[in-house]
């Protein structure tokens, strides 16, 4: 009893640790900025000067940190203003449409619930192709669907009629990944309301704590996020739940998103950050030095497992959209992930909500 107690115990620190370690890392790119302060759309030199809303450094977004510390916005006389971390996308759009931000990488349920309450908005370059829903077991009860033959790579059906009974922790309702997961969910013969028990939860720490003390089956989150951060603490087993889901699949999970006016008025501005976002990405994709990888890692997930980071990021290279064009097929998915939660349908167009311009002619 007393050497479980003192597992118990040290998990409950690197939960801790990573908890902090997370909120750290938010803080830090939230104070973050490759440039001088201020509003205006051009400095006195000719570089432009962006103000972005943003998630903060998440792996999901690696590419973001390292277009700031690899220089590329540098290189392309790009000044970043990196705004205060923001959770909730429709904060970002709310920023962007009052002025208050230039850019948003963001989620494009956000633009779509934006645009259907009249806010001009929209998406100017999908930089993630494809909605990772990760469910991060405890160890007994990955241990238990293993034991029916079962696996992360099992059918998509099966992954998801294993969840009937369970108790799952997740992000507010109405989240981007509450959405995501009840889509995939409904979409493979599970009623997320009736066949389980979801208990949102307001933020990481709790999640964690919830699954280190074993009141909940799991959590679901996405990959690189909190599900990520569970395993590299030893207290929770991640299965896919996107791979096999065809709308998913196609989801665009993280969008740029401008408003009209900043697009009418600054598409120099919007052409450099998304050239510079673009080689950056590609940077890490192709692979870093053993040097600027130490760097990476470092400001976007530090206290995290080095071979769970270098397994994260491996994932997401399938998931970074290449080139930037979102799709209209894509657009799609986003209004049917959307409406099952709308309490009047959405219906807008790609044609409104889509402006493919700069990510056409991304270098």
């Amino acid at each position: 009893m007393f050497n479980n107690q003192a597992k118990r115990t040290k998990r409950t620190r690197k939960v801790l640790a990573i908890v902090l370690g997370l909120s750290l890392v938010l803080t830090a790119s939230a104070c973050a900025s490759d440039g001088s302060g201020g509003a205006s759309p051009q400095n006195d030199d000719g570089s432009a000067h962006v103000r972005l809303a943003n998630y903060g450094f998440l792996p999901t977004s690696a590419y973001l940190a390292w277009a700031i510390e690899g220089g590329y916005f540098k290189n392309h006389d790009v000044k970043v203003e990196l705004l205060p971390a923001m959770l909730n996308a429709t904060d970002m759009l709310n920023a962007v449409t009052s002025g208050d931000a230039d850019l948003a990488v963001t989620a494009p349920n956000s633009v779509a619930f934006a645009r259907n309450r009249g806010q001009r908005v929209k998406v100017v370059a999908t930089t993630n192709l494809g909605y990772p829903v990760e469910v991060a077991f405890t160890p007994a009860i990955d241990k238990r669907l293993r034991a029916k033959g079962l696996s992360d790579t099992s059918p998509i059906k099966d992954r998801i009629a294993a969840l009937k009974g369970m108790t799952l922790g997740l992000g507010a309702a109405g989240s981007l990944i509450d959405l995501g997961f009840r889509s995939v969910a409904m979409s493979n013969g599970l009623d997320p309301d009736v066949d389980l028990t979801l208990q949102p939860m307001p933020d990481a720490a709790s999640q964690l704590a919830a699954l280190n003390a074993g009141t909940v089956d799991g959590i679901v989150s996405n990959l690189g996020s909190i599900s990520t951060f569970a395993e590299s603490a030893g207290t929770g087993v991640v299965w896919d739940y996107m791979t096999g889901d065809q709308n998913l699949s196609v989801f665009p999970s993280n969008v740029v998103a401008a408003s009209e006016s900043y697009i009418d008025s600054n598409p120099d501005s919007i052409q450099r950050f998304l050239d510079a976002l673009h080689e950056a990405r590609a940077a890490v994709v192709a692979g870093l030095s053993s040097e600027d990888a130490a760097k990476l890692k470092a400001v976007v997930a530090p206290d995290m497992d080095r071979e769970i980071w270098d397994t994260t990021l491996e994932e997401h290279n399938a998931l970074w959209a290449d080139p930037f064009v979102t799709s209209e097929k894509g657009w799609d998915a986003v209004l049917a992930l959307v409406n099952i939660a709308a309490d009047a349908p959405v219906n807008v167009p790609a044609s409104e909500a889509i402006d493919n311009t700069f990510a056409d002619a991304v270098d």
